[in-house]
């Protein structure tokens, strides 16, 4: 019976043994795996390069189009101070046409027509609008611009 105890312990040692070393081998090769795939410092190297050139490519990039929006800015700027300038002069002939709605004329520094609307004109316009044709129609109609035909709208309201 002893000897039943002796072979059953002999047995399990080998098996134990054996699954130690099997979980060695297992080890081993999974450590050896890992050293396969991770990096070397060569690799970093060169990934690192990698990532600087292209941050010199997006910072390359971000100035031409910082540049680029500074252009718009200033074209934007200057249009906006020459709308400044018609706005001030369409204003001058709003308020020179509330006291005479006779004739319109406009400086060189306006930049628009320099016309004059004699009253039969100015009556088509607001006989036009006033049949509820559109202002690109009138302006069409009477080879006026779309602006001077809202203008001249507005001066009627405003004489009414």
């Amino acid at each position: 019976m002893t000897s039943g105890w002796f072979a059953f312990g002999v047995v399990a040692c080998i098996v134990v043994a054996c699954g130690f070393v099997l979980a060695m081998a297992l080890l081993r090769a999974a450590w050896a795996q890992k050293e396969r795939e991770s990096l070397s410092s060569d690799d970093l190297r060169v990934l690192e390069e990698s990532a600087f050139l292209l941050i010199e490519q997006l910072k390359a990039e971000t100035d031409s189009r910082v540049s680029a929006l500074e252009d718009y800015a200033k074209r934007i700027d200057g249009l906006l101070r020459e709308a400044d300038l018609r706005i001030a002069s369409l204003q001058k002939l709003v308020d020179a046409q509330t006291n005479s709605p006779s004739a319109i004329s406009l400086d060189s520094n306006s930049g628009l027509r320099k016309d004059s609307l004699d009253e039969a004109s100015y009556e088509r316009v607001a006989n036009m609008l006033s049949n509820d044709m559109e202002c690109a129609d009138v302006a069409r109609n009477l080879g006026l611009g779309c602006a001077e035909v809202k203008l001249i709208r507005r001066l009627a309201s405003l004489k009414n």
